[in-house]
């Protein structure tokens, strides 16, 4: 089992290199020349704000890439935009660790894309790059110019702030709706800031766009799981090796009805998952010839339990709509009903008989699912203890499920 256990994660680390993001998605950019390209544009989800994209012309052409030299703007169509611009960024590190002591913003004149978060007559830019984070506006026909906001030492222990992006708002954002009390309440977050920039937006009847998250609809789905279990069940006696009885590999039956809720907005990349699972496990192992000197004839286990895993579940998007899965569960709940460990005499008597328990264990899984509603998952469990609660005794169980998915919603 080691063997499949190195093979799986082997194959986890080579899909997740293979096919991580591979989604190209219906976009275009404009270039240095102001030519607009129409193409497919594989879409990052941009953590921090790109200086390159890949594209393609079309599905069947060769993937190229475009800097930032040669694009003024890029888009993926009804989700995101970026547009090149030269701008003054205050770089200072914003970490307690190394503080600045600066309370002015230090400028650094670099272009960059930004991405855009409203745009209209007032518009909303963000930069972000590891733990920097900067927000940038333009209001009409000014400059784009960056939200000022800074936290400094003052001495060896104080933190103050430099909130200098209300000021700047209350004086270029001018509006009925928008008021000092409104916007010296707002935090230097995105939420906030787009929120105000709509507000005003809307308040001059402006002609806007609001390249907010649109949440996913199906956020919740119900699958139907059948399939087999491997199992291997090997049980030892403490100083006594006559009542060691290792268990073949044995097939047996399992059906689950997973629950799946998705937490990530649009992409639905990540999900949890909740598997409520009827485990029917009965092996039988006759007597080895150290097992008759004491008269036993054989073992057998009977193993009827609900086991209700819980897990986490990443997806990875193919463009013919299929998808590659992987998931890590845990087992939290086993109820049984008078699952044990018997071993027999030849006269028929019970020499012993203990309580088979699987304590929690964690399972991986890799599964591949397509449109949307067949699916194949194989799932490793690692050995862990059956026997919990005898000191006497020791066990190692172990399993791979190969499981069939029907979505029924």
């Amino acid at each position: 089992m080691n063997r499949i256990s190195l093979t799986l994660l082997l194959f986890f680390a080579l899909i997740t290199r293979s096919f991580s993001q591979v989604v190209f998605e219906p976009g275009y950019f404009i270039t240095e020349s102001n030519e607009r390209i129409e193409c497919l544009i594989r879409n990052m989800d941009w953590k921090n704000n790109p200086y390159e994209i890949e594209y393609k012309l079309s599905e069947a052409s060769s993937e190229k890439i475009e800097g930032i030299d040669n694009i003024l703007e890029f888009g993926i169509n009804g989700e995101s935009k970026y547009i090149r611009a030269k701008v003054k960024i205050d770089k200072s590190s914003t970490s307690l660790k190394n503080p600045s002591y600066e309370s002015n913003p230090v400028f650094e004149e670099e272009t960059v894309l930004l991405k855009v978060l409203v745009e209209g007559e007032a518009s909303l830019y963000s930069y972000k790059k590891a733990t920097l984070t900067r927000y940038f506006y333009k209001q009409g026909d000014m400059d784009i110019d960056q939200l000022v906001y800074k936290r400094f030492m003052s001495g060896n222990t104080k933190v103050l702030y430099n909130n200098s992006f209300r000021q700047q708002l209350l004086k270029d954002l001018t509006c009925e709706d928008i008021d000092y009390g409104s916007v010296e309440k707002l935090s230097y977050n995105e939420k906030d800031l787009r929120n105000l920039f709509v507000t005003y937006n809307e308040c001059v009847k402006s002609d806007f766009i609001d390249f907010r998250p649109k949440p996913i609809e199906n956020w919740f789905s119900v699958s139907l799981k059948p399939g087999l279990n491997y199992e291997r069940l090997s049980v030892k006696r403490d100083k006594s090796t006559l009542l060691d009885f290792d268990f073949d590999n044995d097939l047996n039956f399992r059906f689950g009805v997973e629950a799946e809720i998705f937490v990530i907005f649009r992409k639905r990349t990540l999900s949890l998952l909740v598997e409520p699972t009827f485990h029917d496990y009965r092996t039988r192992m006759e007597a080895e010839e150290g097992h008759l000197l004491l008269g036993l004839e054989y073992a057998k286990v009977s193993h009827q339990s609900i086991e209700v895993p819980v897990g986490v579940r990443y997806h990875f998007y193919f463009q013919n709509g299929s998808q590659l899965f992987f998931n890590v569960t845990s087992l939290i709940f086993d109820f049984n009903n008078n699952s044990s460990i018997d071993i027999i005499r030849s006269d028929g008597s019970t020499h012993s008989s203990v309580e088979f328990t699987p304590v929690s264990n964690m399972a991986i899984g890799v599964g591949y699912k397509h449109s949307d509603k067949y699916s194949l998952e194989v799932r490793y469990q690692p050995k862990q203890e059956a026997l919990l609660f005898y000191e006497n005794w020791s066990s190692q169980y172990r399993g791979v499920s190969l499981m069939f998915g029907y979505t029924l919603f």
